[in-house]
């Protein structure tokens, strides 16, 4: 459930709210055999989350002065318990608390700032483990435009942790038009991830908790172009990733565990044309060849080669039909690897008024059989159907 309203010509608020419970009978490697085949086991979830975001300013112009900002608030739990005939066999219980602040402000025509603050508290509670962490964040970044051709970025974010060392990073970007057509781009930066309470703790199936997991620590660069021709847009980009103590599940290693260093190199190609205001269709690509510095050995369930492709069209100005089809190439995984898929979407709207429409959807509509991750089948075909409602 969502709903929001304008608060004056400037102003916005939204609010969100979500609870669900599910009961979920899980296969698993029942002896004597111990191959992968139905147990007993029944995991029952129940999860919340509710939010807002309130947002006040904004300029549309390059004016000086202008000044844009939004608060958002969100708080989430799941209680989740598996049984076998009847025993509890794991028990885990979170919690998450946040609040966030961004705010723009353009010092000239040509120089804008962006800064803001984050701070989230979490809390789990697994097989009588409990335990409470807390981060906050400051960033700030800084964007001039040379010329109306050249834009330059730079900015820092600086974050820390209650239970790990802090980390200071850094991001720079410069994009390049030439002529009204075509735009030249390139990036470098740094991340930071700390392990979650969850990663920590998970002890489920005979999973060996990991409290010294490390935090995984990135830098990447990329170059790329965008280009227009006519009613045709095409883009492009190559990147390179370096990730040290990238955090990763592996049931060979029975829990989670840090890779060493990791190496990522690849690239996206991606093209899209409308004609008209009624018909649209598009096409990506992605080559990416990740794998462990150390071994050689591929990242698991990361393919090297993944796709789409959709057509979007609108008979009548209420009425819109798409399809798209997602290919995803071979993946190494444990214990064996998962074989390449093609899976088909289709979805529908229809406006019954202004702010109002119904939609439907089918996903995986052809009904393949595929596995994202070994051992674990997705669902075949499935049918969804709403209401959305955007201003009363």
């Amino acid at each position: 459930l969502s709903a929001g309203a304008e608060l004056g010509s400037r102003s916005a608020f939204a609010l969100f709210g979500r609870v669900s419970r599910s009961r979920a009978e899980i296969d698993g490697f029942p002896p004597p055999l111990f191959e992968l085949g139905d147990t007993g086991e029944i995991e029952k979830t129940t999860d919340f989350s509710v939010g807002g975001r309130l947002s006040h300013g904004g300029f549309d112009t390059a004016d000086a002065g202008g000044f844009a900002g939004a608060l958002a608030l969100y708080w989430s739990g799941v209680d989740r318990r598996t049984s076998d005939a009847g025993a509890e066999t794991f028990a885990a219980k979170g919690g998450r608390f946040g609040a966030d602040y961004a705010a723009s402000f353009r010092l000239t025509p040509a120089i804008a700032i962006e800064a803001g603050g984050e701070y989230e508290r979490t809390s789990a509670d697994v097989s009588g483990v409990d335990e409470i962490a807390s981060a906050g964040a400051v960033f700030a970044l800084a964007e001039a435009t040379i010329a109306e051709r050249l834009t330059i970025s730079a900015g820092g974010r600086r974050d820390e942790f209650s239970n790990f060392d802090g980390a200071t990073t850094a991001r720079v970007a410069a994009a390049y038009a030439i002529g009204k057509s075509t735009r030249l781009r390139a990036s470098w930066g740094e991340g930071f991830r700390a392990p979650t309470l969850f990663e920590l703790n998970f002890d489920q199936f005979g999973v060996i908790p990991n409290p010294g997991l490390k935090p995984e620590r990135a830098t990447g660069i990329d170059a790329g172009i965008d280009q227009r021709i006519g009613a045709v847009e095409f883009s492009a980009t190559w990147f390179r990733q370096r990730v040290s103590d990238q955090i990763d599940f592996d049931f060979a290693r029975n829990g989670y565990f840090n890779i060493d260093r990791v190496e990522s190199d690849g690239v996206e190609v991606e093209a899209g044309v409308a004609i008209g205001a009624r018909f649209s269709a598009r096409i990506a690509y992605a080559f990416i060849d990740a794998r462990d510095a150390n071994t050689g050995a591929p990242i698991l369930r990361t393919p090297k080669h993944s796709g789409s492709a959709s057509l979007a069209f609108s008979p009548t100005d209420r009425l819109t039909l798409s399809a798209a089809a997602f290919l995803n190439g071979k993946e190494a995984d444990f214990p064996t690897g998962n074989d390449a898929f093609a899976r088909l979407d289709l979805r529908a709207s229809y406006a019954l008024a202004d702010g109002v429409e119904i939609f439907g959807r089918i996903e995986n509509a052809t009904d393949a059989t595929y596995e994202d991750v070994s051992g674990y089948g997705e669902p075949g075909a499935s049918a969804f159907a709403g209401v959305r409602v955007r201003r009363w």
